[in-house]
């Protein structure tokens, strides 16, 4: 036996007494959009059926019967507040996105580690590929312009940076770039 409840003559609440399952049914009466399944312990909520939160409805959570939606419809921010996040793949057994408190963050691809942050910077693994311009190293009064500077090694540096037209290329043993680098301009190369 249940109980039902009526909103006029439209079915509105289904309280099953046999399993204690509650079904709340949208306007018409004839359809359960929001169910207490009682033995599983669980609130279930149908395709596009929103928990909706705030005075304006600003936060709102649904499947819309494709993509899970999570919605900020208001001025703030979602905040995902933890020590530790994980975003893991639907079968738990792959990671996209790892960061601990006060460490580091991880990206990953296809399982794999390929971008960390640490204490003094960046870490990748594998080959970076840039499809605009790749900065590296800092654009002060000392390295004007510079694109590209490369530090292999201790006090070795390459530099690469343009002024006007020509593309110099400078190897130095020291922080102090050679003054006579190799240009490449539209006449020719000049050593």
């Amino acid at each position: 036996s249940s109980l039902n409840i009526y909103r006029g003559s439209t079915p509105a609440i289904n309280i099953d007494n046999g399993t204690g399952d509650i079904s709340f049914y949208e306007d018409t009466g004839t359809t359960p959009k929001l169910t207490w399944d009682a033995s599983a312990e669980s609130l279930n909520f149908a395709d596009n059926g929103k928990a909706i939160f705030g005075a304006g409805s600003d936060l709102q959570l649904y499947h819309d019967g494709s993509h899970s939606r999570i919605v900020d419809a208001g001025v703030g921010n979602i905040l995902v507040q933890g020590n530790n996040l994980q975003l893991v793949n639907a079968d738990d057994n792959g990671t996209y996105l790892y960061a601990v408190n006060g460490s580091f963050v991880k990206l990953y691809h296809n399982n794999s580690e390929r971008l960390a942050t640490t204490l003094t910077g960046i870490s990748a693994t594998g080959d970076i590929d840039a499809s605009g311009l790749l900065k590296v190293g800092i654009n002060d009064s000392e390295y004007a312009n510079n694109y590209i500077r490369f530090k292999p090694t201790g006090a070795a540096y390459i530099d690469h940076s343009t002024v006007g037209q020509a593309i110099n290329f400078r190897l130095s043993a020291s922080s102090s770039l050679d003054t006579t680098p190799l240009t490449i301009s539209t006449s020719g190369i000049d050593v």
